[in-house]
């Protein structure tokens, strides 16, 4: 049997369900969690959305969504097209899409014989991609990596030349990396404990950025997965 009293309308409470009970919260993490939610329903979403679609799958508000998306579009992370389609009656509604220019990864991969590097856009598309091929063994780890930030820095002209501008690098390599970046052993390579972040971090070309540093099929099954 259903208690009687007033219904609390929890669509105003902008997701305040979704944080952990007896903890207090800021404005600022509510705002970043509800930023989130809308930038990861775009992403799934099986056509483009539109803000009313949003706030009816997130239990926000109409007005709060058309705000986040306001923001996550001036920060160039979420991009509007051709109004959504409608069954009903009334004026189509515009679409809302991840964004192809704007923020983008940055990838990086020493191997054997070759170098390569990419840029990855928002949709997952690669939109850049360099690649040399030399053997990399005769080399010692910090010269391997010297190349690969040049790379890094080729790169990064041709994405900016086409408004892409990274967020993050990722370098994969063939060996045993540790959490924090250190390449206890790449065997195929030559190299034991070797540690990238401090070679590869201090190059001008990625200084600017957030660096992972992991096993290439681990890299690789992470982008498979995403």
């Amino acid at each position: 049997m259903r208690r009687g009293g007033t219904r609390r309308d929890t669509r105003s409470d902008d997701n305040l369900g979704h944080t952990r009970p007896g903890r207090p919260v800021r404005q600022a993490s509510l705002r970043e969690h509800n930023l989130g939610l809308v930038l990861r329903h775009v992403a799934t979403a099986p056509r483009p959305p539109s803000r009313a679609d949003i706030a009816a799958a997130t239990g926000l508000t109409r007005a709060t969504v058309s705000a986040l998306v306001d923001d996550l579009i001036g920060g160039r992370l979420l991009a509007e097209v051709g109004p959504a389609p409608r069954t009903g009656a009334g004026r189509p509604a515009t679409g809302l899409v991840l964004a192809a220019d704007g923020p983008a990864g940055l990838g990086l991969e020493v191997n054997v014989d070759y170098l390569a590097a990419c840029v990855v856009d928002l949709t997952g598309a690669v939109r850049h991609r360099i690649v040399r091929r030399a053997d990399q063994r005769p080399h010692a780890p910090g010269d391997v990596l010297a190349a690969a930030a040049a790379l890094a820095a080729a790169i990064r002209e041709a994405a900016a030349a086409d408004r892409l501008a990274p967020a993050g690098a990722a370098l994969a390599v063939p060996g045993l990396v540790t959490t924090d970046g250190l390449v206890r052993l790449a065997p195929n390579l030559g190299w034991r404990d070797v540690d990238v972040p401090r070679l590869l971090g201090s190059h001008p070309a990625l200084a600017d950025l957030p660096l992972t540093v992991d096993n290439e099929a681990n890299l690789a099954a992470l982008g498979e997965r995403g």
